[in-house]
């Protein structure tokens, strides 16, 4: 790619997620930088995300700011003996949710039976309504 080729790209980002995009000392920004090619300049004051590289290398990196930026949490409670029955040993079902939404992140709470889902909306949906469609039998 050469300078010619260089491209810039700006995504507005609300306020509480710019930390979400910088990371831990900077690690998720670090990690966009190099997987998706390209350099990003953040505007604190502007909420923008400023990104430099080519038209391939931008689309992916916007697909990934957007991922963290368009991102929504949701509590979701769910019977105890589905909850009982994810985290035994029949685990696998657990595993498949979790591989067929990859963009959501699920965590389970250590007390009770939540669980919360972050991604995009319409994703979260879609895992919601997969984990509470478990058929599981006493």
């Amino acid at each position: 790619c050469t300078t010619a080729d260089l491209k810039t790209r700006v995504v507005d980002c609300p306020e509480g997620k710019i930390g979400h995009v910088i990371g831990r000392n900077g690690a998720a920004l670090k990690q966009l930088e190099e997987r998706c090619v390209v350099h990003v300049d953040i505007d604190k004051v502007g909420s923008k995300i400023h990104l430099h590289g080519s038209d391939e290398a931008l689309d992916l990196a916007v697909v990934e700011v957007e991922n963290i930026t368009l991102a929504i949490e949701e509590d979701v409670e769910l019977p105890s003996l589905l909850v009982t029955h994810l985290m035994a040993k029949r685990s696998a079902k657990l595993n498949k949710v979790q591989e067929d939404h990859p963009d959501v992140h699920i965590d389970f709470s250590r007390n009770g039976n939540t669980a919360q889902l972050r991604g995009r909306p319409e994703k979260v949906v879609v895992a919601k309504n997969d984990l509470l469609s478990f058929d599981v039998k006493k």
